[in-house]
C-alpha cells in the first residue's frame, strides 16, 4: 500500500484541488498523512514507514528539505520525492497560486475545508 506524507495542512488542500482538476500526475487513492507541525514529524515519518512507497510532498524550505532529507536516509528505497512537479513553485500551495486557479478553487478549497470541520 501507498501514502502521501504532506508537511503542511495547505499543501494538502492544494493536493486535493489539484487531483479533482486533474492538473498535476498525483498520486490517487493512497492514505494520506498530514505532519501539519513540527512536533508531528517523528510520528508521521514512522507511520510512513509501514508503507510499501511513500510520496513525498515537502516544500522547498530549510524545514520541509531537513524533513524530508531524515525520511529519505531512513527508508531510500521506498521513497518517491513529488517536488520535481513544481518546482519553480516551492510547493503545491504555490503552485496551485501560479497557474491562475485561484477563483476556480477557492470553491473546491471552501468545501474541503467545510468537509473537515463537520
Amino acid at each position: 500500500k501507498e501514502c502521501i506524507l504532506i508537511f503542511s495542512f495547505d499543501d494538502y488542500l492544494a493536493y486535493e484541488i489539484l487531483v479533482r482538476k486533474n492538473i498535476l500526475p498525483l498520486p490517487k487513492y493512497c492514505d494520506i498523512i498530514v505532519v501539519g507541525q513540527a512536533r508531528n514529524f517523528i510520528d508521521a515519518m514512522l507511520d510512513s514507514e509501514m508503507y510499501q512507497m511513500t510520496h513525498l510532498i515537502f516544500p522547498d524550505t530549510d524545514a520541509g528539505q531537513c524533513c524530508k532529507m531524515t525520511i529519505e536516509r531512513r527508508n531510500p528505497n521506498n521513497i518517491k520525492d513529488l517536488s520535481p512537479l513544481f518546482p519553480e513553485d516551492g510547493s503545491l500551495i504555490g503552485f496551485l497560486r501560479t497557474t491562475k486557479q485561484i477563483e476556480e478553487s477557492k470553491q473546491c478549497l471552501k468545501h474541503v475545508s467545510d468537509a473537515q470541520h463537520a
